[in-house]
């Protein structure tokens, strides 16, 4: 049977006697806190390992790590689960919510599980959301999904000496010049998003950004690329990890989505639940 590498919280928020965050609330499920589906109810999938170490520095020079580092960076507390084990847990909590998103780290990185479980929530009647990287272009994958979600990284999230040293976090050398390596993949986006759009699926393309440097890193390391994307499907997330540091970057996305006609999407997650997993 297919399997899946889980990250601790695994699939959440759920209820019951299960080793899974509720966040607070009374039932199963949140809500989708960002991209074209933000507002949704929904219940997650967060898989374990990526193939990129992503990085930020704000404009005072403070560093930012990814903010699922627990996993990216660091899974060893990650558990594997059979796909149809997650479709069956999922099936017994949603009730009402039917909508899934598997998230990571990097899904992509697990295809056999990954592609089972999409089988088995579509004959389930779920609406499926996956999130990735877009640094591999796995076609099967990208025709399984209702919803594409790729979060291309700019260069600015490359772990450079110093952002590492800042952060107190020991990369091996391999996995840095792996993550510059693949960063920037023209191919293998245009590749996804062609097969989700042929398939009858919808595409996002997520950018976090900070400062106003931002945009034109979008348009000259992806979207002057990328000619077959509409600016709706441009997805601008402030970066930050609470409240007040959302507000230190908002108001530059704000000022480049009206620029270019792209969308400015809330981290409703991050405003309603903090910094937290299994929210």
């Amino acid at each position: 049977m297919a399997t899946l590498l889980l990250s601790r919280e695994g699939i959440f928020p759920l209820k019951g006697d299960r080793p899974t965050s509720t966040a607070g609330l009374s039932v199963a499920g949140t809500i989708q806190g960002e991209g074209k589906l933000c507002g949704v109810p929904s219940i997650f999938v967060r898989t374990a390992g990526c193939n990129l170490r992503c990085m930020w520095h704000f404009a005072d020079g403070q560093v930012e790590m990814c903010d699922t580092a627990h996993a990216s960076f660091f899974i060893d507390d990650a558990f594997r689960l059979e796909a149809s084990a997650i479709a069956q847990t999922i099936e017994a909590e949603a009730r009402n919510v039917r909508h899934v998103v598997i998230t990571g780290g990097e899904p992509f990185l697990q295809p056999d599980g990954l592609g089972q479980l999409l089988r088995l929530l579509r004959t389930s009647g779920f609406h499926t959301t996956v999130e990735t990287n877009g640094t591999i272009a796995n076609l099967d994958i990208a025709r399984s999904v209702d919803l594409l979600s790729i979060s291309p990284k700019l260069s600015t999230a490359t772990p450079t000496a110093d952002k590492i040293a800042a952060s107190a976090v020991g990369l091996q050398p391999e996995i840095v010049r792996q993550h510059q390596r693949l960063v920037g993949n023209h191919r293998a986006l245009d590749a996804l998003v062609r097969a989700t759009r042929e398939a009858g699926g919808d595409v996002q393309l997520k950018f976090v950004a900070s400062q106003p440097s931002d945009e034109q890193l979008i348009k000259s390391e992806y979207l002057d690329h990328l000619p077959s994307l509409a600016p709706s499907d441009i997805m601008l997330l402030p970066l930050g990890h609470d409240a007040q540091t959302l507000r230190r970057s908002a108001l530059a996305c704000t000022d480049i989505a009206l620029r270019n006609g792209w969308r400015l999407s809330p981290r409703m997650h991050i405003e309603i639940f903090g910094n937290k997993e299994g929210r």
